[in-house]
């Protein structure tokens, strides 16, 4: 592979200098790249992957030329790691004294350190010529000084600042490593001063009245009234406190600390409208260098805070039985208090309730916000407090009102609808059924007509994909429309242009609409330019500069645009005659009560279409209202569909079969305007194998056990986490009592027949030549199983778990899939739940499992995806109790009986959870 450095000596070669370890090759040169040579050693193979676990982990600093590892990143490292690398471990007989000649302010002052070790209590001496970087050379080879001491010798490692407050600042960090080593004693002058950095610079506020607060600066960690100035004075670099018997503290603030309090002490205090805004952002009216703790500062002024209020005006109107006119009330509600505000819709849903909610007249709101446009202000007093008015929401209110004068006495006006901007007044179908289009009354989905493939489609369609592109011509045909809740992958945007380009080639595509997460508008866009060139490009209706005339928007063959955007625009967009209105990820209208769900639903349509691979999420309503949208009707009421599917299917969760026979009813009232696909069913993927395992228990694992299980049955533990114990003391009982060593690979498998079951599992992937994923989610059971691998077949497989982040994971994958023959990699089951492609391996062991199968599936669909071509095997070592049944064996019971229903999206999600059941079976011991 040109450009690239195979690494082949037995372990790479290292050099330590001032800024770390540099890493050689056979030949002396800098390791550029991590990818061993085929036939290398199995100590070349473990050495150069832990370095690129290392630079995984952004612990090894890597560029074109070198590899470095620097000196606090070794401490970093556990005891297995740095021995692979060769490097010693801390040594704990390295003492040191911190020494010092002079005074501070002298220009020829200095500190240093006199390291030595202790060995049978005789101190040798080190002489500083004899340290490369950390490593100190000594007749029995060299030493590692334990951290806090590695950490004062590179500080003290560079030069000593001219400047007597930042010399200060050198000395007290100095001190500070001194005494957390607890290794390192002080000459006489350092003994007697103590010197305090403050952690940083805050800011105490004090409420004097609704109109004023004062601010000033503190120090955290550190009560400042103690040294002598410091409240009253000018900002100093070091303030004294003179102690007893000679003894002086000094706190010592950094350049920006110094500052940041001159600038606090010349603002002083806050008053009138900057009050409430400060309040509202702080961090715009305080230095950079000002720490600000919103929870904790929220706490400390909790009542103090002068009270500020909301206003939201608002106008709502009324269909007249004059054609083209309405009738329309202006309204300002007003809220605020101790509450959240919430985002109160007029349709009487909000997310919070505030404490005051009031009415105030067009006429008083006018005041208001007259007096401050007046101040150029956001913020009038009002009442005890503040109010917040936004200008541009009040300028387009009172505008309103001032164009349009009262018809009679209870304030209402008269106006055409051009004359403001309204929201869509959709039939809501909650409480009763108004409105529906026609559905089929038929139960299954029919065979399907086969179409042939549109002309100008430059797409080579799945089996599946075509299925889709077939079922929505045939809805279209009958004038339904549909919710296509594809799996994740399948490929729900190439179905739907694939249907537009339909309409292209016959004409009467013209115009269509998509409604997308702002985040997808450029892959949609991308999508069309390639799968539809013959479409013209799609047109992005949404910023300042938008179109706002309804005719030239309909001269589009395709707009895009974003649900915010359509909820500002729908009285122009409802008026545009759509061929087409699909939405994508469509559990964006999942609300029924929600502005953008109405607007959604008042679009007109010839076809509607809903795609989501998440129709429910948390409540079959979600789903209800996504129907809604596609077919209004076809699910009833919104108050039927919970009477007739919602609540029972809830009272169904104990029972899994009586819950798969409501799903099954419901699925077939959704007929024929749903359709769903998973990869397995939809996808010629290779076979996929299932092994499972069991293994007994030792006998160490037995006792922790059945400790833990007597606190669960005594209530002396949370439920959650006695489950959790358990878990963790079948994967491995070190991990439950905390004791064990990684270097003993006997006593680790010992105490583990699963891990000795795991063992023998690779043994065999081994003797194939391929590759394995083993995940757990336990960092400590990843660690054992490392070591436990490279005890047994001389290799250091790859860890990925949430240390890895960034293109770093993709880096250790690719160099996983690619390198050729047997290999391991350790995965949590997290970090491999997004955007991970590991078809080089042929096996998945799930060593320790997750609550929730669909996750467990996912994981798995990291090996068997497309990509695959080879057969796939799933390993499952389940640990058994002695008469009992094992909290292993339940999960993996229960994981069975929710397989099914994990697969199935219109269940909803908290009938995944099941902690209570598996806690129920494990006490009941059966």
């Amino acid at each position: 592979m040109a450009g690239t450095l195979f690494v082949t000596v037995p372990t790479p070669h290292w050099q330590p200098t001032p800024l770390g370890i540099e890493f050689f090759d056979l030949n002396g040169s800098p390791i550029p790249a991590f990818p061993v040579a085929p036939g290398s050693s199995v100590a070349a193979q473990s050495s150069v992957r832990l370095l690129e676990e290392l630079w995984g982990r952004n612990l090894v600093e890597r560029s074109a030329s070198e590899v470095v590892l620097p000196w606090l990143a070794v401490y970093e490292l556990d005891e297995q790691e740095r021995n692979i690398l060769g490097i010693p471990e801390p040594d704990e007989r390295v003492r040191g004294t911190l020494k010092s000649e002079l005074w501070l302010s002298a220009p020829a002052f200095r500190i240093w350190i006199e390291i030595e070790t202790v060995e049978d209590a005789e101190p040798r001496q080190l002489r500083a010529g004899d340290r490369r970087g950390l490593l100190i050379d000594t007749p029995e080879g060299g030493i590692l000084p334990p951290k806090a001491i590695g950490e004062l010798v590179l500080l003290l490692d560079q030069p000593l600042p001219d400047a007597p407050a930042e010399r200060t600042l050198l000395v007290a960090e100095a001190k500070r490593l001194a005494a957390q080593s607890g290794r390192v004693a002080l000459d006489d002058f350092l003994s007697r001063e103590e010197y305090i950095v403050p952690d940083g610079i805050g800011v105490d506020v004090e409420v004097t009245s609704p109109e004023e607060i004062q601010l000033h600066p503190t120090t955290q960690g550190v009560d400042e009234r103690d040294f002598r100035g410091f409240v009253d004075g000018p900002v100093k670099s070091v303030y004294t406190q003179v102690m007893d018997a000679g003894l002086r503290r000094r706190l010592v603030l950094r350049r920006e600390q110094r500052e940041a309090i001159g600038d606090l002490r010349v603002q002083g205090s806050l008053r009138g409208r900057d009050v409430p805004r400060f309040f509202d952002n702080p961090e715009a009216f305080l230095p950079d260098a000002i720490d600000i703790d919103l929870a904790d500062f929220s706490n400390r002024v909790r009542g103090l805070v002068p009270v500020r209020y909301r206003s939201q005006p608002y106008i709502s109107v009324e269909r007249t039985k004059r054609r083209g006119w309405f009738e329309a009330s202006p309204h300002v509600e007003v809220t605020g208090g101790d509450g959240d505000d919430g985002d109160v819709d007029r349709s009487g849903a909000s997310d919070a309730q505030p404490q005051l909610s009031e009415q105030l007249s067009p006429d008083e709101f006018r005041e208001l916000a007259e007096h401050a446009a007046m101040n150029g202000q956001r913020y009038v007093r009002y009442r005890d407090g503040w109010m917040e008015i936004d200008p541009e929401q009040a300028g387009r209110f009172l505008g309103f009102c001032n164009d349009h004068p009262e018809i009679g006495d209870d304030g209402k006006r008269l106006i055409d609808r051009d004359g403001v901007q309204l929201v869509l007044d959709v039939i809501p179908n909650t409480d009763v059924l108004e409105y529906v289009e026609s559905y089929s009354d038929s139960t299954p989905l029919p065979n399907l007509p086969h179409y042939d493939a549109p002309r100008s489609l430059r797409a080579e369609l799945y089996p599946h994909q075509a299925t889709g592109y077939n079922w929505m011509r045939y809805l279209h045909e009958n004038g339904w429309g549909g919710l296509l809740a594809d799996d994740m992958g399948l490929g729900k945007t190439v179905q739907i242009i694939s249907f537009m380009s339909f309409l292209h080639d016959a004409g009467v595509l013209k115009p269509a609409l998509l409604v997308v997460p702002v985040s997808v508008i450029v892959n949609w866009k991308n999508e069309l330019r390639r799968f539809a060139p013959g479409i013209r490009p799609a047109h992005e209706h949404r910023g300042t500069g938008r179109e706002r005339n309804p005719k030239r928007l309909a001269e589009h063959e395709v707009v895009i645009t974003t649900y915010a955007t359509l909820r500002r625009d729908q009285l122009m967009l409802g008026k545009v005659d759509w061929t087409v209105v699909a939405c994508d990820e469509a559990q964006n209208v999942k609300n029924p009560t929600a502005n953008v769900t109405s607007a959604i639903k008042g679009m007109k349509a010839s076809f509607r279409v809903a795609c989501t691979g998440t129709p429910v999420e948390n409540g079959l309503s979600e789903l209800w209202c996504i129907v809604d949208f596609a077919q209004p009707g076809r699910l009833g009421s919104r108050t039927e569909f919970r009477d007739n599917f919602e609540r029972p299917l809830v009272d169904a969760l104990a029972d899994t079969e009586d819950q798969e026979g409501h799903v099954a009813r419901l699925r077939a009232r959704l007929n024929p305007h749903y359709i769903r696909r998973i990869k397995e069913e939809a996808l010629s993927l290779p076979p996929k194998t299932v092994r499972v395992y069991k293994v007994p228990m030792s006998e160490r694992q037995g006792v922790a056990y059945a400790q833990i299980l007597n606190r669960l049955r005594d209530k002396d533990t949370n439920p959650l986490a006695a489950l959790q114990h358990l878990i963790a003391a079948c994967s491995h009982p070190s991990i439950a009592d905390g004791s064990g060593s990684l270097q003993n690979s006997g006593r680790l498998l010992t105490d583990s027949p699963k891990l000795v079951k795991t063992m023998e599992i690779l043994e065999e992937i081994r003797e194939l030549d391929e590759k394995v994923v083993v995940y757990t989610r336990l960092k400590a059971m990843q660690r054992i199983m490392q070591s436990a691998i490279r005890a047994r077949f001389g290799c250091n497989p790859s860890v990925l778990n949430g240390e890895v982040t960034g293109p770093n994971r993709h880096h250790i994958v690719e160099a996983f899939n690619r390198g050729p023959g047997f290999d391991v990699m350790i995965l949590s089951p997290e970090a491999a739940g997004v955007g991970l492609n590991i078809t080089g391996a042929t096996h998945v062991i799930h060593y320790t499992r997750l609550w929730n199968p669909a996750k467990e599936n996912q994981a798995t669909d990291r090996v068997h995806r497309i990509g695959q071509s080879r057969p796939v095997t799933v390993h499952y070592p389940v640990v058994v109790g002695d008469g009992f049944k094992s909290v292993e064996e339940h999960l993996n019971d229960l994981l069975q009986e929710k397989l099914q229903l994990a697969r199935n999206v219109l269940v909803p999600r908290k009938s995944l959870d099941f902690v209570n059941e598996l806690e129920r079976r494990v006490q009941g011991g059966q």
